[in-house]
């Protein structure tokens, strides 16, 4: 299947995009795919911030409750973390992608956390954590990520003012 997105060719093999990932045993972990806005500072719009992750739902008959996974899979040591963009209104004025190990005692332990700059042009952007030791996914394990966007006044950035998405990535 071939798809154009934004000038640029994305080749994608249908039989990936139909294989639905095996959840652990330990069962789904939750996220945020889009991103939720508790403050006033933060423009509606940036709700429209989407994680390119997959999802899905699966339903504990125990408790039939609903929960959704955000645990995708990656083949590699340095992967890289798509999120979608809206075009942004002038009150957000950085990011911050942060990366977590999930220990073995249950805890998560910080791994990699980077500013980023966004600008007003819509449009996916891929982050990728520095492709050195210190910062490959182990085998096996899980990783917390989140992006949280800063809006409202740049003198603020330390009060929490921010919208907030998360997901969770393991290498197999």
């Amino acid at each position: 299947m071939n798809i154009n997105l934004f000038k640029k060719q994305l080749v994608i093999d249908p039989f990936y995009l139909s294989k639905q990932p095996q959840l652990p045993p330990t069962g789904p972990q939750t996220g945020r795919r889009r991103a939720g806005a508790g403050r006033p500072e933060c423009a509606v719009e940036l709700t429209g911030i989407t994680a390119l992750v997959p999802g899905f739902e699966e339903t504990n008959t125990a408790s039939n409750k609903i929960s959704k996974s955000i645990l995708a899979s990656t083949v590699s040591a340095h992967p890289t973390f798509w999120v979608y963009i809206p075009q942004l209104p002038s009150s957000v004025y950085f990011a911050e992608f942060e990366l977590q190990v999930l220990e073995n005692d249950g805890k998560q332990k910080d791994l990699y956390r980077a500013p980023l700059t966004l600008t007003s042009k819509p449009g996916i952007i891929g982050i990728t954590p520095a492709k050195t030791p210190e910062y490959s996914l182990e085998k096996g394990k899980k990783y917390h990520w989140y992006l949280k966007v800063y809006c409202g006044n740049p003198k603020t950035k330390f009060s929490s003012i921010f919208l907030l998405m998360d997901g969770w990535k393991e290498w197999r």
